[in-house]
This record gives C-alpha cells, structure tokens and sequence, in this order.
C-alpha cells in the first residue's frame, strides 16, 4: 500500500462532519430553550422580575456552560484533571505531542478562570432574559448557545483528535462568536456585555497559546483532513 503522504489533501467530509455536529447539537439546545418558553416557564407561579425565577435561571445556564457537551455527537469532553489535553483514559500511542511555549499558564489557571467564567456567564445570561422580556431563546442568548456549540466541536477536535492545526483554525472562530456573543450582551443590556466581556479577552489569550503550540509542534495542517492521511 502507499505511505500516507505528508501533506494530506482537504477533506471536505471532516470539514461537514464538524458543522453536522455543532448544528444538530445547537438545533437540541435550541429546541431545548424554546420548548422551556413555550411549556415550562408559564407554568411558573413566580413574577418575571422575582429572585428565585432569576436564581433558576442562573443555575440553568450555569449548568448548560459546564454540561453542553452532553448534547453533542462527537466526544467533546475537556481535558483530563491537571492536564491542558487528552480526556481522560486517553493512551493512544503515535499521536504527536505538543510542544508548548514557556508562557503557557499552569493547568489549574485555566481551571479557576474557566469556572469563574462560567458564573459571569450565567449571571449575564439571566440579565438578557430579562431585558428580553423573559424569553430564554432570544436572540442574544442563542447567540451565546451556538458559540458552546462551536467551543464544543473545538474540544473534539483539540483533545479527542489532537489535530492540532485544525484546533488553531477553529479556535479563530471560536473567539470571534465569544466577541459577537458580548456585542449582542452588551446592546441588550450593557451590564451584562461588561460582565462576559471576560469571555473573548481569555478566548484572546487561548487563541495566541494555540497558535504558540501549533507553530512548535510541527505545524500540523490548519485545514481538515483524515488522521490516516500523515505521516509522522
């Protein structure tokens, strides 16, 4: 059989197999959303303005940062505990590793950042809710669930795949939908942009470290391409 040859060709099945997977898993989220407008909040005997209905709403979106993953396709998982890639049970052998820069934070910082994002995300979700009328699929807020649908399908390809030029690439869009995602916070209600703002500076600051990591650990392809195609 022929050697795999060393610049593989742009598969356009990778490249649908991501957007396949970001698009059904936002469809369910979606879904998700609009079936708790249209079934489940007007059954609330609670006003729109009071805390507890604020407090449930903060805990739904604090849940679905961390958790989102659940509902996609791929294995999207974030990476093992004190790790910065690989899943968890993850002993491939022949995947190349990465070569990090020497400014790359500890493991436990992007813990604590991660974690202290996900409350400002959750505190300013509920804000546009309310400044959207109580309505949790508003644009703003579906905005918000399509950019961890992409940070998912990032996840897969970064940790799961280890195709580490695809990640660079993808990370790119991952920061730009966390700084439109802001924008739209911020013209429902300018709190709340100034809350997740934190979001696109970190996304700013991965987005660098990849670029970093991939420029040292070979410069693996940017563009999707089937993993049985390189050559080591």
């Amino acid at each position: 059989a022929p050697a795999p040859s060393p610049s593989p060709p742009f598969s356009a099945p990778e490249l649908l197999r991501y957007v396949a997977a970001t698009s059904l898993q936002f469809g369910l989220l979606t879904a998700a959303l609009l079936a708790l407008d249209r079934f489940v909040l007007p059954g609330i005997p609670l006003p729109a303005d009071s805390p507890v209905r604020a407090a449930l709403g903060a805990a739904f979106f604090f849940g679905m940062t961390l958790r989102s993953q659940a509902l996609s396709p791929l294995d999207a998982r974030r990476p093992a505990e004190g790790t910065l890639d690989r899943v968890a049970g993850d002993a491939r052998v022949g995947v190349r590793e990465r070569v990090y820069p020497g400014w790359t934070p500890k493991p436990a910082v992007f813990g604590v950042v991660w974690g202290t994002i996900a409350v400002l995300r959750a505190v300013s979700s509920v804000m546009v809710v309310a400044g959207s009328g109580g309505v949790l699929g508003n644009p703003a807020t579906l905005l918000f669930v399509f950019q961890l649908c992409v940070g998912d399908t990032w996840n897969y390809i970064n940790n799961v795949e280890c195709k580490y030029g695809v990640s660079a690439s993808w990370v790119v869009f991952v920061w730009l939908m966390a700084v439109d995602t802001c924008f739209e916070y911020w013209k429902v209600d300018p709190t709340a942009g100034w809350l997740i703002a934190p979001l696109p500076i970190w996304l700013a600051v991965a987005t660098a470290l990849v670029w970093s990591t991939w420029d040292l650990s070979g410069r693996l392809p940017l563009y999707p391409y089937k993993a049985s195609d390189v050559r080591d």
